[in-house]
């Protein structure tokens, strides 16, 4: 069973606050740089708009959002098992130089390499998902809130996502 320690909850809250404030401040103090990062949400929103607008009109829509989830998915899928490759040779060119490579070893390498690769890559897809439509759900709804205003928006609800991971935390301690 998964279970994330209090160490890891208060990093993921941490980081949550961080990033709203941050965007939150961009939006105050930076407006061009908002302009740019909301330009960015428009467009990672644009699937999830065109659906809401499908479901409206009855057209269908789908086709965009799996087209940018696609490419989401292989960029990170490909960037993921990257370092599981880089590990594996270099574990085979030690073995090599050490003059351990035989069969015996290698079998059992490559079997761990496969887990690994398959259970990176369902780790991948899942976070992912649940980043993109985060993301896009959450510039979608703020860009509706929020005429003009999405990247602040955004780091608020970011922000107080972080907050209510926070009083969760204190409400279990006491």
């Amino acid at each position: 069973m998964f279970q994330l320690s209090d160490f890891q909850f208060q990093a993921i809250a941490f980081v949550l606050e961080f990033i709203g404030l941050s965007l939150a401040f961009i939006e105050v103090r930076l407006p061009g740089t908002a302009q740019k990062i909301a330009r960015f949400l428009a467009k990672l929103a644009s699937p999830i708009q065109e659906l809401r607008k499908a479901k409206e009109s009855g057209s269908n829509a789908y086709e965009s959002l799996a087209g940018g989830l696609g490419k989401l998915l292989n960029t990170v899928l490909t960037l993921g098992t990257i370092p599981l490759v880089i590990l594996f040779v270099f574990n085979a060119i030690e073995a090599a130089s050490a003059g351990t490579l035989t069969v015996c070893w290698l079998v059992p390498q490559f079997i761990s390499f496969i887990i690994q690769i398959v259970v990176v890559t369902l780790c991948l897809i899942l976070l992912s998902i649940i980043l993109y439509f985060t993301v896009a759900g959450g510039s979608d709804f703020a860009t509706r809130f929020v005429e003009g205003r999405a990247v602040g928006t955004l780091g608020i609800m970011l922000a107080t996502i972080g907050v209510m991971m926070e009083l969760y935390q204190l409400v279990t301690v006491i």
